[in-house]
């Protein structure tokens, strides 16, 4: 007399209690099933485990079903719409991103600011979002603001880049786009950046010029004295509130004009860091006015860091 004992997995004879036959593996469905095992027109047992009802959905469960196959009662997952919204603002991050030379983890904190934006515009608890910030975010294109996060995302991480160099490569999207995405990230960056220290510090003109130097492939000594006069002058406070990239081609063109090199073109100069050379022109101008030159560059920085903190 062998019987079957399901829990253990096990053929088992009730007269003398031997083991005929260990780990059996049960053929029949994972849970109750009212559906014959022996066979139907759909196969021998249409109730068991499958792939998901359409692609993509995380969750799809059929309740009952009718003659004629179809499922009563259908529950489908409602994310899948919004998880493919979060996925396509990811792609355009690590695309524009990579165009950018940006690194890891750059492009991985600007996935968790793009992501915090993405539950403002598709919420799950309505109830839970301001109305106002969700309509400033809303009105906003995606790749407008994959590409503020990421110029946010780099500036606060000394790697700056400009909206220039954005709009070269997220070619999608016009200046005023940038621009006005790059103010409503920064008006809500409690909401979007709320784990990041000082994460709007101002961007540095040396460092600026110390990049587009690079690309102009410009002599080491010319571009450490264009740094210098950069620094100066944002110390000095000469050009106060004028844009970062306008100080550091005006401190560039300073740069060349004094050390008489003529192999390079100042309207290209002007071309890379995106303005007119009349408006760097009219900037240089306005430093060495100001007695901001080569020469007197490094005397006013050393005056600066000489003097004593004023933290307590």
């Amino acid at each position: 007399n062998v019987i079957l004992l399901y829990n253990e997995g096990m053929y088992v004879c009730t007269d003398c209690a031997r083991t005929v036959q260990k780990y059996v593996v049960s053929e029949g469905s994972e849970w109750r099933t009212f559906k014959s095992d022996s066979g139907s027109s759909r196969g021998a047992d249409p109730n068991r485990v499958g792939q998901a009802e359409r692609p993509g959905a995380e969750l799809s469960l059929s309740l009952g079903v009718q003659n004629g196959g179809k499922p009563i009662v259908r529950i489908q997952d409602k994310s899948t719409e919004w998880q493919k919204k979060l996925n396509d603002g990811f792609r355009d991050i690590m695309s524009l991103g990579r165009d950018l030379d940006l690194k890891k983890v750059h492009i991985d904190r600007a996935k968790d600011a793009y992501q915090r934006i993405h539950d403002i515009k598709n919420p799950h608890n309505k109830s839970a979002v301001d109305k106002e910030v969700k309509k400033h975010f809303s009105a906003l294109k995606r790749e407008a603001i994959a590409a503020a996060i990421l110029y946010h995302v780099a500036t606060a991480m000394d790697v700056p880049r400009q909206r220039a160099d954005i709009l070269r490569e997220a070619r999608t999207i016009t200046d005023r786009d940038l621009r006005t995405a790059i103010k409503r990230t920064k008006r809500h960056a409690k909401v979007v950046f709320p784990d990041m220290k000082k994460w709007f510090s101002a961007m540095k003109a040396s460092k600026i010029v110390r990049r587009r130097c690079g690309e102009l492939r410009i002599p080491r000594k010319i571009s450490n004295v264009a740094e210098m006069i950069a620094k100066a002058t944002e110390k000095k406070g000469t050009l106060e509130g004028k844009q970062p990239a306008t100080i550091a081609g005006a401190a560039v063109l300073i740069a060349l004009r004094a050390s008489g090199d003529a192999t390079f073109d100042e309207s290209q100069v002007a071309l890379t860091f995106g303005l007119a050379l009349s408006t760097l022109s009219s900037r240089a101008q306005e430093i060495l006015n100001a007695g901001v030159n080569e020469r007197t560059a490094e005397g006013i920085i050393e005056e600066y860091e000489s003097r004593p903190s004023k933290r307590r």
